[in-house]
């Protein structure tokens, strides 16, 4: 399966994308509708506004989401690469997120594109603010999008996928 490209697509190709429930489809749109502002210039709206309102309304929810599991996952990881450089089989490398830099992408997002208090019209709608977000959203999601496609295998932490040997061995190594 070949990688789609995210360049010169007109709107109508990337809303009539179908939505596929994966983390790398929301990365591949985001960076699709950012290289069409930067070729067309043209602004786009990325949230309703009751997805706009639902968001400002919860947005300690990923912190609390992302800090109940990253010890358990950072651990997890760990444990993957250790089963994988003893196994029999060959295994393919695997990638652990960096969850301090994805916590940082989010609070950058919320701080810059939801919570505008402090800001003047005269600011967020200049073309130096608009450039300025831009750059940051293409380098966070490229990132993202380079993380998920160039380096192997994601981490997922889901221990309740183990044979009841290796969970045994995952308990005690936790």
């Amino acid at each position: 399966m070949s990688i789609p490209d995210f360049h010169g697509r007109t709107a109508d190709q990337i809303v009539s994308e179908p939505f596929i429930a994966d983390s790398a489809w929301h990365v591949h749109a985001a960076l699709s509708w950012i290289d069409y502002v930067k070729r067309t210039s043209g602004a786009i709206a990325m949230l309703p506004i009751d997805e706009y309102k639902k968001a400002i309304k919860n947005a300690t929810k990923l912190y609390k989401l992302i800090d109940s599991l990253a010890p358990d996952y950072q651990k997890f990881a760990e444990f993957d690469q250790i089963i994988a450089s003893i196994d029999r089989h060959v295994h393919p490398l695997t990638v652990v997120w960096d969850i301090e830099r994805l916590k940082r992408i989010h609070g950058e997002c919320s701080s810059r594109l939801l919570h505008f208090q402090g800001i003047s019209e005269e600011d967020y709608l200049s073309e130096k603010w608009m450039i300025q977000h831009l750059v940051f959203l293409e380098e966070s999601a490229l990132w993202m999008w380079d993380t998920m496609r160039a380096r192997g295998n994601l981490v997922v932490y889901h221990p309740q996928g183990l044979t009841p040997q290796t969970q045994l061995i995952w308990d005690s190594f936790r």
